[in-house]
């Protein structure tokens, strides 16, 4: 069975057609809804996955080009941060299947997938459950600078957060190491290239120039809702960047300091 992806964050997109692909379906993705539209038109899916702010064409004129216009019934399921009880009303009414708000963890996900589509989880279609796998509400970038790391980075920790940690992408800065901390990062890229990038310094010019140049770098990538930073030691847990960004979630400012704030 195929199913179409509307989001305009990659980290969610990248995540949602992953779990997916695994349980069996054909997942086609799109960043945009004007692009969702044309892909809905060719890829003819049995059930469309939306996200509702997005910049352009939103998630419920999504829906309204395919109840409406098309007159169609494919299942559509929202799922996105948007908790404004209106819009979820106004959704129901444009005739969705189902309203997922995020932070929502994938196995949920696709489990009201097979639900929509009228799948038993079947013992055979069954895959190994990643736990603590969750969609969050937002996707923050976080640099962290590295000089001389090498062994620290060698470490599990850093596979674990690039697993379970769904809605950040890792910019490991490379702060003209002189040791084989870049062919670290290069192998803690492999298979994590949507969640990880490295950023090369060449010259070695301190924590907040590599601080600075990591943000620069993923300023330029229109995804992020929140940019923070941290040590390469990993003394701030997660969760804290999960509680400043709800803090700031109706302020102006959009970096967030992270380790020894």
């Amino acid at each position: 069975m195929k199913i179409l992806a509307i989001d305009d964050q990659q980290l969610i997109l990248l995540s949602i057609q992953k779990k997916l692909t695994e349980s069996g379906f054909d997942v086609c993705i799109s960043e945009t809804g004007d692009k969702g539209i044309v892909l809905y038109e060719q890829f003819k899916p049995d059930l469309v996955i939306v996200d509702i702010n997005m910049p352009g064409m939103s998630g419920l004129d999504v829906v309204k080009h395919i109840r409406l216009n098309k007159g169609d019934d494919t299942p559509i399921l929202i799922l996105s941060g948007n908790t404004d009880e209106q819009v979820i009303v106004d959704g129901f009414d444009l005739g969705i299947n189902d309203y997922m708000k995020k932070p929502v963890s994938l196995n949920e996900m696709a489990a009201r997938v097979d639900r929509i589509l009228g799948i038993r989880n079947l013992p055979e279609r069954r895959i190994p459950v990643k736990t603590n796998q969750i969609l969050q509400q937002y996707c923050v970038g976080i640099v962290i600078p590295c000089y001389n790391e090498e062994e620290r980075l060698s470490s599990a920790a850093f596979q674990q957060i690039a697993t379970e940690n769904l809605g950040y992408h890792l910019c490991f800065v490379n702060d003209g190491s002189t040791d084989n901390t870049l062919e670290v990062l290069n192998r803690l890229k492999e298979g994590n290239e949507d969640r990880i990038s490295v950023y090369n310094c060449e010259e070695n010019g301190g924590k907040a120039e590599a601080v600075r140049q990591g943000m620069q770098h993923l300023a330029k990538d229109k995804q992020f809702d929140y940019l923070g930073y941290l040590d390469a030691d990993l003394s701030t847990d997660f969760r804290d960047f999960d509680e400043l960004v709800r803090t700031l979630e109706n302020s102006e400012f959009k970096i967030v300091s992270g380790s020894r704030i």
